[in-house]
């Protein structure tokens, strides 16, 4: 029996999660719903755009059905998982059958593991994180809750990562590093020494370009 499944995000995250648990859960996506006001003429991988999210939050909880959150930016999806979780509805965890997971590792609720990726031994993922295609993380790495590995990013072994933390495509983290919380590293950068502040960084070592405040 097909499992019901629910899409909160029309924006191209969402093909991700649609396709996967289309083409290998074989799950029933039964409603799909957008963050801003729908195309209600949108139909995506042959799923209708039935509203707008915050409209489920109006509906009754049914537990039976499995949420999933499409949205690629982390603070938006952070948010979205509390209050899902605040009222009481099942999310959905998808780790693709094309995923090499190795022994000892643990996959929070609501996580997506893409197909093509590796994930080291020991290692812990954290709740709502997206670890895209493509993606190695080594050996006893920590990555934290509501965090973006891009496709082909590579986090060596023993590295510790914050929440809510952007690894942009195609970047690197040597091993032992330690990453705060709230850090956006961006497309191909290489970081060699441990972040501590919070905020944007780039280039060949990676450095600050922009401080959050």
């Amino acid at each position: 029996m097909k499992e019901d499944s629910i899409v909160i995000g029309c924006g191209g995250h969402s093909r991700a999660i649609l396709n996967l648990l289309i083409q290998e859960t074989k799950s029933n996506v039964i409603k799909l719903y957008d963050l801003n006001e729908p195309d209600y003429s949108e139909v995506i991988l042959g799923v209708p755009v039935i509203g707008v999210a915050a409209d489920l939050l109006e509906t009754p909880v049914d537990q039976n059905i499995k949420v999933y959150i499409a949205i690629g930016d982390n603070y938006l999806r952070h948010e979205w998982f509390e209050q899902l979780n605040k009222e009481g509805y099942t999310i959905g965890t998808l780790v693709s059958a094309q995923a090499m997971i190795s022994l000892e590792v643990n996959i929070g609720l609501g996580t997506l593991i893409c197909p093509l990726t590796f994930i080291g031994p020991e290692s812990n993922i954290g709740h709502n994180t997206i670890i895209n295609t493509s993606a190695i993380i080594e050996h006893e790495v920590r990555v934290g809750h509501s965090c973006h590995i891009s496709p082909g990013g590579k986090i060596s072994g023993r590295t510790k990562i914050g929440d809510r933390v952007f690894v942009g495509v195609g970047a690197t983290v040597i091993d032992g590093i330690n990453i705060c919380d709230d850090v956006i590293v961006g497309a191909g950068a290489v970081v060699v020494n441990s972040i501590n502040t919070p905020g944007t960084y780039v280039g060949v070592p990676a450095k600050l370009l922009k401080k959050f405040t």
